[in-house]
């Protein structure tokens, strides 16, 4: 059975996907339970999701 942990942890691999593929350098904090989850950089752009 899958945790609510495993599934966020799925869903951020996802996003993570999804913006380097739209030219993002991302970064995923692991195991965090910090308001940020994944931090996207592109040029002049900083994304913290």
């Amino acid at each position: 059975m899958r945790t609510n942990s495993h599934r966020g942890a799925e869903r951020e691999h996802y996003i993570k996907k999804k913006l380097e593929k739209q030219g993002y350098f991302v970064i995923r904090s692991a195991g965090s339970h910090s308001p940020v989850d994944l931090v996207a950089i592109k040029r002049n752009e900083v994304r913290l999701i």
